[in-house]
């Protein structure tokens, strides 16, 4: 597990729900280790005066993602009602914008906590969108989030051996050429087991690297590296 760094956090935010949307305030900062920051990020831990201020971020976030302004952008459906909870369109936002934030497809379990927390926020508050805030809020505080995580399977072709699941292979490519998570693109290859192959991967990695992207990404690299 590797926690997100402050950079790469507001580089997430700004992928998956535009420019347009400030992080205020950021987290306490990573810790070198072995010189590097993406060695002490490995054993970086979450305070409770830093889970405060992750929680402070997140409120902000959501708040700006439901806002007049960014509604149209953001959702791909529209409440049955503004005032009540509306399970179906509230499952298709949380499982979009889940896939992006958790860097892998959203369990059904992960799904219900949002939702559910979704609904009786709106209950509360005759609010559809205070509502979606809420959930969003859960998402962004939650450990799938703010921590990179090397997940694994077992290996079909080494008995006894395991691998990093194609999620994990994704995110690794992602935040060492981009710095930030990976793409719809990038997901989807990896769900298809196309990172599993040599050529599979080839052909993300020469795709990334055409990318605006690859910028920032050898950048924080050689600003971690070099200081």
């Amino acid at each position: 597990m590797r926690r997100l760094s402050n950079e790469q956090y507001r580089n997430v935010i700004a992928d998956v729900f535009g420019p347009q949307i400030t992080v205020a305030g950021q987290a306490d900062a990573l810790q070198r280790s072995a010189g590097l920051l993406a060695v002490g990020a490995r054993s970086a831990r979450v305070t409770p005066s830093g889970f405060e201020k992750y929680y402070a971020m997140a409120r902000s976030v959501a708040q700006q993602v439901v806002d007049q302004d960014n509604r149209r952008a953001m959702f791909d459906c529209e409440p049955k009602s503004p005032a009540a909870p509306d399970r179906e369109c509230a499952t298709r936002f949380f499982s979009r914008v889940g896939h992006l934030l958790y860097r892998r497809a959203v369990t059904p379990a992960e799904l219900a906590v949002a939702v559910d927390a979704a609904g009786l926020r709106t209950q509360a508050a005759g609010d559809f969108y205070a509502g979606i805030a809420t959930g969003l809020g859960g998402m962004l505080t939650a450990p799938q989030f703010l921590f990179i995580i090397d997940e694994i399977e077992p290996d079909p072709d080494r008995k006894g051996s395991v691998r990093l699941t194609g999620s994990a292979k994704a995110s690794r490519l992602s935040f060492l050429l981009w710095n930030t998570s990976p793409d719809e693109e990038l997901l989807a290859a990896a769900e298809r087991g196309e990172l599993h192959t040599e050529r599979g991967r080839g052909r993300q990695v020469q795709r990334m690297m055409t990318s605006p992207r690859l910028e920032a990404g050898v950048r924080a690299f050689f600003d971690d590296f070099l200081r």
